[in-house]
């Protein structure tokens, strides 16, 4: 990783850094930061910190932070419901949580109008569709 990428990484991590904080961080001198300024003004997620303090910023919000774990989680109707989701939360980290349910998320939320047909075309749903019978009248 270049040192350009290794600084851009970082502002992007924290939102922004001055001037003075990436010289020190990294030990650059004038020059030195002249030239990665050349390198960072063509990346599109960073500006230009404001006047002062030089810099960058990162050119979004930053993402944010882990909820927080102290707060009461949601509670389910069964029991066993409520004791799948404390062993979850105990096996995997918040980020590997969100990455497990945007697999099941994702393709679910593409589904068209009537998520049981699609879901049947797609395989999904080998046996059987939960959609209500309709009785025959004589």
């Amino acid at each position: 990783m270049s040192l350009a990428d290794e600084i851009k990484l970082t502002i992007i991590e924290r939102g922004e850094l001055s001037k003075s904080d990436i010289q020190r961080l990294w030990g650059l001198s004038d020059e030195r930061y002249r030239a990665l300024q050349d390198e960072l003004d063509g990346v599109k997620v960073l500006r230009v910190g404001p006047k002062g303090t030089g810099g960058y910023e990162a050119a979004y919000a930053k993402r944010p932070g882990q909820p927080d774990e102290s707060l009461p989680g949601p509670t389910f109707e069964h029991e066993w419901q409520n004791q799948g989701l404390a062993r979850l939360v105990e096996l995997f980290s918040h980020a590997d949580l969100e990455l497990l349910f945007r697999r099941i998320v994702e393709p679910v939320e593409t589904l068209g109008d009537d998520p049981r047909t699609e879901l049947q075309s797609r395989g999904y749903l080998a046996h059987r569709t939960h959609a209500p019978r309709e009785e025959s009248s004589p």
